[in-house]
């Protein structure tokens, strides 16, 4: 899953209760998100839904004579269980290098993910805030990283990017317990971006460039040539995405399609983008949704056009509010293809197949998992500019859950905070936090909290914390997750333990 990574606010709240899952909130209206603030902090702990292998312990070799010896462990006996210590670390060296074998100084290098030796092949983001440094004058920084991924799987790797003006972007992984992990840098070649409008001879030569979501450079890394051209040398070699943007002093907000294009390892590419004048999108929310629509939200996810898994992300977030008449306007639009998602009191957008005449076809094209099911149920999706006017966003209505929460000995809790995150799940893009509210609730006399206006979604995150309590071991490793169906309530139990347990 990509995960943008978009909504710093809610990380929070999600890196509260997920000490390592891998990569990826609403109240009742009558809940103020503020009020909860603090609880949405605390640990929680509920029934988890997955489980990873245990590690077990290895007994070492007896040293008695055979005579002295004990019986052997029998086969169907299971060794005691490890449990990591998720507050130990170990030290890293790291080493950056040029194509010369030149130490590379001033290199800024992020430890962002893990694996784990019991899961080598599954990614989770890096318990906390990532860690990293930028390299001394011998190219090497020195870094003490989680010794353990999660209670059951020690580190094995960890998945960093190194940064540097004058290279390209280097993301890849290094063994841990190696002495000194060495990452050679590469200058790439020069890609050199001009736009054009009307006619080709109509250069336009300082634009705003966006690379797709996984190299994005930002501004700083293009420089202007001699003749004002926009140029680069920190683009990897492969297949990329790019979309130039210009405000004209007449016509106002312009924008390119998003251009794919693709890298070779030598030598200049030149791209010469065609600029359109940006669009504003209309729409309307379906007339089943009763009027006046309350806290009326919407988000359009521009994103690339072609379906093709193996191709890196480029997209954008384009929200804006919904009219008490259900009405709504989102402006300065480039050209191309976006999935909605929309939400107000009761009710939220729903979701269908995948219009794949919507997508440009890319050779050798592979469709993302999720698009290959007919039987998934997918964002609803819209070219711009508009084809209908105004676009009719077809809603459904919203879920509630119901979480019984006890303690320790199994008596009803009172005053524990349940919270919930609905992820957006776009399809060939990734999963983005909602960025609109949180949903929480608190338990009453009887243990019992509800929380409303969830969308519908077969895996709903969730979890329960409560002062001096929390949820076990292996259900804070593992997030309990619940389906919700559109007009239902799901219900759930949960018993907590002791903190110290």
């Amino acid at each position: 899953m990509r995960i943008p990574l978009a909504v710093l606010g809610l990380s929070i709240i999600v890196g509260a209760f997920l000490l390592c899952t891998p990569f990826i909130n609403h109240t009742d209206p009558s809940i103020a998100p503020d009020n909860n603030s603090e609880a949405l902090k605390k640990e929680a702990d509920v029934e988890f839904t997955s489980q990873r292998a245990p590690r077990v312990a290895i007994a070492p070799k007896s040293k008695e004579s055979p005579s002295d010896a004990k019986e052997p462990v029998r086969v169907n006996e299971i060794p005691p269980q490890i449990i990591g210590d998720l507050n130990s670390k170990v030290p890293i060296t790291i080493r950056v290098l040029d194509e010369t074998n030149t130490p590379v100084a001033m290199a800024t290098v992020r430890v962002y993910a893990m694996l784990s030796d019991d899961n080598p092949n599954e990614h989770f983001q890096y318990r906390g805030v990532p860690v990293g440094g930028t390299t001394d004058h011998d190219g090497r920084l020195k870094l003490d990283i989680w010794e353990w991924v999660n209670i059951d799987g020690r580190a094995r790797e960890v998945t960093l990017q190194v940064t540097h003006e004058a290279f390209v972007i280097f993301t890849g992984n290094i063994l841990i317990g190696s002495t000194e992990s060495v990452i050679y840098l590469e200058r790439g070649p020069t890609v050199v971006v001009t736009g054009w409008y009307g006619a080709h001879s109509k250069i336009i030569r300082n634009l705003e460039l966006h690379i797709d979501d996984e190299t994005d450079l930002g501004l700083n890394a293009w420089s202007p040539l001699l003749d004002g051209r926009l140029a680069t040398n920190r683009i990897p070699k492969g297949v990329h995405w790019i979309v130039a943007s210009y405000t004209h002093p007449k016509l106002g907000r312009m924008s390119s399609l998003a251009e794919r294009f693709e890298v070779q390892e030598f030598g200049w590419e030149t791209l010469h983008l065609e600029l359109h004048p940006t669009t504003t999108f209309i729409g309307q929310l379906d007339a089943s949704v009763p009027r006046p629509i309350i806290n009326g939200k919407i988000m359009l996810i521009m994103h690339s056009e072609s379906l093709d898994a193996s191709d890196p992300v480029i997209s954008k977030g384009f929200p804006s509010d919904i009219a008490p008449d259900g009405s709504f306007t989102i402006p300065n639009l480039r050209p191309g293809v976006g999935q909605f998602f929309a939400l107000c009191q009761g009710w939220s957008s729903s979701k269908g197949a995948l219009d794949t005449t919507l997508h440009r076809t890319v050779q050798g094209e592979s469709l993302p998992s999720e698009a290959g099911n007919s039987q998934t149920h997918l964002l609803q999706h819209t070219r711009v500019p508009q084809i209908d006017n105004p676009y009719i966003v077809l809603m459904e209505r919203t879920g509630s859950l119901k979480v019984t929460v006890s303690g320790s000995i199994g008596d009803p809790l009172e005053s524990a905070t349940v919270y919930a995150m609905p992820n957006i799940n776009v399809t060939g893009v990734g999963s983005w936090a909602h960025p609109w509210r949180h949903w929480v609730a608190t338990t009453d006399a009887t243990g019992i909290a509800r929380i409303h206006n969830v969308p519908p979604t077969p895996s709903l995150r969730f979890g329960v914390s409560a002062k001096g309590l929390q949820m076990n071991a292996r259900a804070r490793e593992n997030t309990p997750v619940v389906a919700i169906q559109s007009g239902k309530e799901a219900s759930t139990a949960i018993r907590l333990v002791n903190k110290d347990v």
